[in-house]
């Protein structure tokens, strides 16, 4: 039942109503549900996010939307391996709610959206049976390689963690060259173009995409010489002398 005024019957003519949340509040309670490790909190969270941004995100807002999902692709990128199938999922849904306001953001905040997309569509691409889908990501694992060279139309600006993420992503085309024969041509050609752009790689992680490079180069040379047969090391029919039973030889 309402409350009724003291001496007055009739309900309260101004109840108390519930103040309506900006955006910069719903963003910030956004933050930490974002970042769950619950796929099911997470998951409500990116559909909150995305009706937020498809119906408030302006071009004097977007830093705000932009920085809510920071600390939540930081995790996506520390948990790559460990995501489900269904999270993955969620985690386009989120990237597609920047990409489809691309045109908002400064310079950094798109070079960190590019990397993002790496992370997600690039990286399961490459996970991928089907060929269309792993050679389509392959490809953008060789202009993200080829963007590092002088004068490129669109370097990364945060070097460092642009070849962090290529290392991630090198080490799964790595580990599909054995197992995706339709593979094998079109990875053999991106190892050319990033020996090609090893001296533009980061100088701190150059080392790690050596071994890398080498790892791909020793299994091409191994698919290259064919299945080895395996050889005994000895014959005991080989020689004339043996297996004569309980012969003596004099």
């Amino acid at each position: 039942n309402p409350k009724l005024d003291e001496g007055n019957s009739s309900p309260n003519p101004n109840p108390k109503r519930r103040r309506p949340m900006g955006v910069a509040e719903a963003l910030e309670r956004l933050v930490k549900p974002l970042k769950s490790s619950k796929d099911d909190k997470f998951g409500k969270a990116v559909e909150l996010f995305s009706r937020l941004a498809s119906s408030e995100m302006t071009e004097s807002n977007a830093a705000q939307f932009f920085d809510a999902v920071v600390p939540a692709f930081s995790v996506i990128e520390e948990r790559r391996d460990a995501a489900s199938g269904l999270r993955r999922s969620k985690e386009m849904a989120l990237l597609n709610a920047f990409v489809t306001n691309s045109g908002l953001y400064d310079d950094d905040q798109k070079d960190a959206i590019r990397r993002w997309d790496l992370n997600v569509y690039t990286y399961v691409g490459l996970e991928s049976d089907e060929s269309f889908d792993f050679n389509k990501s392959l490809r953008k694992v060789r202009a993200s390689f080829e963007a590092l060279k002088p004068g490129a139309a669109a370097p990364p600006r945060a070097r460092g963690a642009w070849c962090a993420t290529l290392l991630k992503l090198l080490s799964k085309v790595q580990a599909a060259y054995t197992s995706r024969a339709f593979a094998r041509e079109n990875v053999e050609s991106l190892l050319q173009t990033v020996k090609h752009n090893r001296q533009h790689f980061d100088e701190a992680l150059r080392g790690d995409l050596d071994d890398l490079i080498n790892e791909l180069e020793t299994k091409r040379t191994g698919l290259a010489a064919g299945p080895r047969l395996a050889i005994r090391r000895e014959n005991s029919r080989a020689h004339p002398l043996r297996n004569k039973g309980n012969a003596i030889m004099r």
